[in-house]
């Protein structure tokens, strides 16, 4: 009365269970709402994944977080070397990291950002400073701000988004020092 009886773990539980996370983490932002939305809840449920399923899961978890801080930090840089409003860096940053799942605080002094990405089941943080002088180059800084909206609807993915905000800050200016000037 009053206690449980010991479950057996069944070895094809649990890699149906692993292979049902590794398809909601390959899911974007909306297709993981939707799907948490259709879920059932499940009381007193206990597994532990299979070993190589937890250890595809943390490499798969691992290079993904760090492609989207990869690609939070150059899209920082990206605005402020273009030129972006203040009220702007700090509104797209703080929703990059919402919409990407991010644990991140910023903040942002003229011509520079310091970001700060959380991990909280390891107990970590990461600083980054990101420092530019920028000038307002309002053709890149709506190129940036395409990447920034392909990224976040997902259209593209971090690791791409983070390749054409590099090609967007390593391209010369269409212009020239004296017609700039």
């Amino acid at each position: 009365a009053g206690t449980r009886p010991n479950r057996r773990v069944d070895q094809d539980d649990l890699e149906a269970e692993c292979r049902e996370q590794m398809r909601l983490r390959r899911m974007s932002y909306h297709e993981r709402r939707v799907e948490a939305m259709k879920m059932k809840i499940e009381f007193n449920v206990t597994c532990v994944p299979h070993q190589l399923c937890a250890i595809h899961y943390l490499t798969v978890r691992c290079t993904a977080m760090l492609n989207r801080r990869a690609f939070i930090t150059t899209l920082a840089r990206a605005l402020i070397c273009y030129g972006a409003p203040s009220h702007r860096i700090e509104s797209q940053l703080v929703s990059t990291t919402r919409i990407l799942e991010v644990d991140a605080q910023f903040v942002y002094l003229p011509g520079l950002i310091i970001a700060s990405f959380g991990e909280p089941e390891m107990h970590a943080t990461e600083t980054h400073v990101i420092k530019c002088a920028g000038k307002l180059n309002l053709g890149s800084l709506r190129d940036v701000h395409g990447v920034y909206r392909e990224v976040v609807h997902d259209e593209i993915s971090a690791k791409e988004g983070t390749r054409r905000l590099r090609a967007i800050l390593e391209r010369p200016p269409i212009y020239s020092v004296l017609i700039r000037c």
